[in-house]
Order: structure tokens, then sequence, then C-alpha cells
């Protein structure tokens, strides 16, 4: 009998969760909190677990972190359960571990289809298990990983949403259509990022956009996070790597030396020839490694720190700077910089956000720019809208900064004008 733990605050869903299990032979255990949960995941060893995301004292996200730092509670099967699947709460989730959200109300059969899924893969990865140490786990061979992944995603699908799946074959068939510039249906916008000191665009950070002929304008939360559930981000990552870079490159006799910036998801970070696509990209478009800089979440730095700390020392190799996005809004931050120091710190737009008004804010951000400086980081404001957060960060010396006030992000032609007129964008 399979033993599912459910960590969940709310009586009237776990008791809702606990009956539909146990009618399918299901052992079920529960937990009212995050640090319960967490005690019960690593005595009773389970074959699954169910956690909500927003709970008292640890929530959801404190619950997966603790059990990944486990070596035998991080192998467990994880789903989360949410009210609301907001592309950033199910990136951060999938960065941290995740395999699979639920958003509440959810049926029955919704919750079945998940825990089936997520416990074959289990049951296929126990047949690696036994033959090679839990410790050891990131030396199998290439061809192996890939295999295991192939599955992985093939059984992510299946748990995909009619409309998902809709947009997944669409995104397939977009996908199919990057490298024809006349039928592109994807492209690349630009967002400046402005030097403090000089006022003025020093970097861009590449920004995907879907313009569908059918559907319109789909947002990047609508179909990220089902190109990272299916595996697709890889090919989508790489294609924007190489634009972006050779934009960068073609840009530098407008403005010299201008750097851009672009993210790179967690499926992409694990791809053990993402190294030799980055060396690869370099050398093809003629761009100074030093003009590049890959964005990371700070959930990748604080995961499997061996073969992680390894993949970032060897891609600072090449001469480009790594920059941890979104810092502060994991439970992580001060440990992911005591196993990794970045070039650059993005202060996320949560904290910028009413700085002038918001004494926490205030507090925070001037705390992480204070330490971003004394550990030879620069620090990014991200999502600077009025002149009050921007005259904050001047005062407290943020050393770029980027968000709608200085532009919104824009196409190739447009960014490009902008930087013909080589405006100022900060006054003194």
């Amino acid at each position: 009998m399979k033993k599912i733990l459910v960590i969940e605050d709310s009586k009237e869903v776990c008791d809702n969760i606990q009956q539909i299990l146990e009618l399918e032979d299901f052992n079920v255990i529960t937990a009212v909190n995050g640090r319960i949960g967490i005690e019960l995941a690593q005595c009773q060893s389970p074959d699954l677990i169910i956690c909500d995301v927003m709970m008292p004292e640890v929530d959801g996200y404190g619950v997966l972190e603790a059990l990944q730092n486990d070596v035998i509670a991080r192998h467990i099967p994880f789903i989360f359960l949410t009210a609301k699947a907001e592309y950033r709460s199910m990136r951060q989730g999938f960065e941290l571990g995740a395999d699979d959200y639920l958003t509440k109300p959810f049926s029955p059969n919704d919750l079945l289809k998940a825990i089936s899924v997520r416990l074959h893969k289990k049951n296929f990865a126990a047949n690696y298990l036994n033959e090679q140490s839990q410790d050891h786990l990131y030396l199998w061979e290439h061809e192996q990983i890939q295999q295991i992944q192939q599955q992985i995603d093939g059984a992510k699908v299946s748990l995909l949403s009619s409309v998902d799946l809709t947009l997944l074959e669409a995104l397939k068939r977009s996908l199919d259509k990057l490298e024809d510039p006349k039928q592109r249906e994807i492209f690349i916008f630009y967002q400046p990022q402005i030097n403090l000191k000089s006022g003025r665009i020093s970097g861009i950070e590449a920004l995907v956009r879907w313009q569908h002929p059918e559907y319109g304008f789909i947002t990047p939360s609508k179909f990220i996070p089902i190109a990272e559930t299916t595996g697709l981000i890889r090919q989508l990552d790489t294609w924007v790597l190489q634009q972006a870079c050779k934009n960068a490159q073609q840009w530098q006799s407008i403005q010299e030396n201008l750097t851009v910036a672009v993210n790179i998801s967690a499926n992409q970070f694990r791809n053990p020839d993402f190294y030799l696509t980055v060396q690869q990209t370099l050398i093809e478009q003629e761009l100074k490694p030093n003009l590049l800089n890959l964005e990371i979440s700070e959930n990748i730095v604080i995961q499997d720190s061996n073969l992680t700390i390894d993949r970032l020392n060897k891609l600072r190799s090449l001469g480009v700077r790594i920059a941890i996005d979104n810092f502060g809004t994991g439970h992580s931050s001060l440990i992911c910089l005591q196993k990794f120091l970045p070039n650059f710190i993005k202060l996320d737009q949560c904290f910028v956000n009413n700085i002038d008004v918001n004494l926490a804010n205030a507090t925070i951000v001037k705390s992480l720019v204070e330490m971003a400086h004394n550990l030879n980081c620069q620090a990014v404001g991200v999502g600077v809208e009025v002149v009050a957060e921007l005259n904050f960060l001047k005062t407290y010396n943020c050393d770029i900064m980027q968000g709608f006030l200085f532009s919104n992000p824009l196409p190739c032609h447009k960014i490009e004008q902008l930087l013909i007129g080589d405006k100022r964008l900060i006054s003194y």
C-alpha cells in the first residue's frame, strides 16, 4: 500500500483529500503545518507528498527546500496545492524541485491522475537508484540523463489541461517557425538597463514575447510554465540566447561594450550540454564573453550544490557574468551567496515598489545594496516605476536600474533607435 503525506492547514481540504485517497487504498498521513510535515516526511518516508503553498510557521516552499537538503527525502515526488497558479510562484516551485502543481479547487480525477504519474516517475527512477549511489547521481552518463528527462517530460504532458494542451500544440508549431523570420511568431523584446553613474543605457535584458496569429498576444506567464513543464523551454532558451548575442554584437557599432542579459531556466541550466551551447554561441556570434550576463534564480544555486557550483564556475570560466535574479524572494538568499558569489544581484520588484513609503522595503533594499557592494557585486534595481523609487535607489548607490520609468520592453528596431539617440535617462 502506497503511503501519501498530505500537508495542509485547512481541515476541510485535508479531510477531502484523505477521503479520496483512502477510497483508492492509499495509506494517508496528514500534517496541519509545514514544520510537522517536514518531520513526518523524514521519519515516515512517504511515497509521495502533497503540500499546500500557503501555511503558517513554514510555508510550502520552506517544506520543499528543507526536504531538498535531505539526501533521502529529496527524491520523494512532491505536488504543490495552490489557490492561485501564478507564473512566478510556479517557477519558484519548479526550481526548488516540485514535480507538479494542482490548483484549488481540483477534481478527484485531477488529484488521482497527478499522483499516478508521479508514482510512475518514482518507480522509473528507482531502477537507476538501485544501481547508483544517491550521493553521485550527477555522475550518470549523458544518455541516461536524457532518457530519464524524456520519460519525465512525457509524463508531465499528460497532466496539462485541455487549454494548456491547445497552447502546447500551438507553441510547438511556433517553435518550428523560429528560423523563418517571415513566419516567426515568437520575438525578443529588450528592456534597457540604466547605469547610475552615467545615467545612460549600459545593457539590455532579453525578454521573450509570443504573438500568435489566432490567439493574439500570449503572456509569458501562460506559455513559459508549459514550456518548462514539457521541456520545450530548452529549445526556446537556446534560440533566445543565440538571437540576443547576435543582436548585442550588431549593436556594438552603435554603443561599444553594451551588455545583454539572458534569463536561463532551471531546465536549461541542468542540461549537460548548456556550457557548450553558450561557448558555441559566443564563438558564432563573435560576442565578447564579458558582454553576456546569464540570469538565474537563487533557487537554482541552493540545489545540488556540488554540481551547481561546478557548472556556474565552468560558465564563468568562459568569461560570461552571472546574475542572481529575484534575489531575496526565496528562503535561502544568504545561503545562496555563501555557496556562490555572482557578478550581479538583482533586487526583486516586490522590494523596490513603494520603497519611498514602505519602511520594511527601504530597510531591506539598503541592506542588500550595501551587502552586494561589500561582496564586490553590483546591485540591480528591478521594476522602477516612479521617480521616488529612482531617487531612493540613487541615494543608496544602486549600480544599475531598469523599469517602466525608463522604458518598456521594446522590439529590436526601437531599442536601436534608443541607442542611436544616446539619451541620458537619469537626470542629475
